[in-house]
């Protein structure tokens, strides 16, 4: 590994820290100082955010970051604006429709008004374009603007809190407006950065939809099974299931986020060079480097658990806390099964020729979550929103697996 990749793999580590990691320190924080009542109330306006955002991204960051890898590759720039360009008109129609669709959900279905504020949070991320930084390999100056911006949100969440004017609306508008910020400020360093190009035709969004649907589908069906436990456990159980499982569930994704700086490294690497017509070499190289994020994984468990037990032992985690660690004891081998799904799914089975047959795995996943939360989690509460995670990824890992093993021996 040179040292140019240990750089690109560092500031993606930065990135993802801002885009990741930061709502693991500030939602444990907003959840001692709001409560488990208002913090429920906020945790599930960001799931549908979430939705959101899944529709609006689309398959964009799958898809697009081997157009753009490709484009670099030969210096075209011309061909990296059409890209960008589209792409952001894409996303921003799919915006429009996701947003007047939420407003009229909050006017007839009587959902809190203040969820519309969390539509500041996909707006960012659309303008924030991972993808094209990602495939550039070039993601020093996007990780310290999101890292700038998430460390001022923490600041203003601080002040306000010791003012005492901290509240459900306020931690809304500080946390999605920080992902707005941002996102504003990428798009603008892009467009600096890229030629000028005319408005991209309506054509062009068309057949993106068109083309990148049967990945999309799987991204819904992985936002079914990741993100509905909260939604779920928000009609069916306590406020105080809700809050404890969504941190856990967040600490799940913090130990994913470790691995996916080397994973989108890796893949920016590798996408330009996976063979459908040598499927062994190809997922050869997808197994070299996933073995270093499992790897990785599991000496951050280890060194996590340990801190989690010294604090726990000292007495200084906060009794909301305390309830998170059994969870996290559960829920710690989902991480485990993301990672192999994501490369050799995400990554394999996608660009591979395979992607109806990945999007048909994950939506039979999802489904079969979403059926068996609803079942497990009026008695169970949060534990058995857990269980059914881990299920989850279980599940899928073992279905990618058998289709690999299918592909390679046909």
């Amino acid at each position: 590994m040179t040292i140019k990749d240990l750089r690109n793999i560092f500031w993606l580590a930065v990135n993802q820290g801002g885009n990741a990691l930061f709502p693991l320190v500030l939602m444990p924080w907003l959840l001692i100082a709001l409560g488990s009542d208002d913090f429920a109330r906020l945790v599930l306006a960001e799931v549908i955010a979430f939705y959101v955002l899944t529709l609006c991204l689309y398959s964009f960051d799958v898809t697009q970051v081997k157009a753009v890898a490709t484009a670099v590759a030969s210096s075209d720039e011309k061909a990296q604006a059409q890209i960008f360009y589209q792409v952001l008109q894409t996303r921003l129609l799919l915006f429009v429709l996701c947003s007047v669709v939420l407003l009229c959900a909050v006017y007839f279905l009587a959902l809190e008004p203040f969820f519309l504020i969390w539509l500041l949070f996909p707006l960012g991320m659309i303008l924030q374009h991972n993808y094209f930084f990602q495939a550039c390999l070039q993601n020093k100056a996007l990780a310290l603007l999101v890292f700038t911006c998430r460390l001022l949100t923490m600041a203003a969440v601080w002040w306000l809190q010791s003012l005492q004017q901290l509240n459900v609306e306020t931690a809304s508008w500080l946390v999605a407006g920080s992902y707005l910020l941002s996102g504003l400020l990428a798009s603008l360093l892009l467009m600096v950065r890229l030629p000028r190009s005319g408005w991209p035709a309506m054509t062009g969004s068309v057949r993106l939809i068109r083309d990148g649907y049967v990945i999309f589908a799987g991204n819904l069906a992985v936002t079914l099974y990741r993100n509905s436990n909260v939604f779920l456990l928000s009609l069916l159980a306590t406020p105080y299931a809700v809050s404890v499982y969504a941190i856990a569930e967040k600490y799940v994704r913090m130990l994913q986020a470790l691995a996916r700086p080397l994973n989108d490294h890796y893949y920016a690497k590798i996408a330009s060079h996976l063979n459908p017509a040598a499927l062994k070499v190809s997922f050869a190289v997808i197994r070299q480097s996933t073995r270093p994020q499992l790897l990785l994984l599991f000496v951050a468990g280890v060194i996590g658990s340990l801190a989690a037990s010294v604090m726990a032992a000292l007495g200084l985690l906060p009794p909301q806390l305390l309830s998170v660690l059994g969870l996290l004891a559960v829920m710690s081998a989902a991480v485990f099964f993301g990672v192999v799904n994501f490369m050799y799914g995400v990554v394999g089975l996608n660009n591979l020729g395979y992607d109806r047959a990945m999007s048909r795995r994950l939506l039979l996943v999802g489904l079969i979550s979403l059926l068996l939360c609803a079942i497990v989690a009026p008695a169970w509460q949060q534990y058995g929103a857990a269980l059914t995670f881990v299920f989850a990824e279980m599940l899928l890992t073992i279905l990618i697996v058998i289709k690999i093993r299918q592909v390679i021996r046909d």
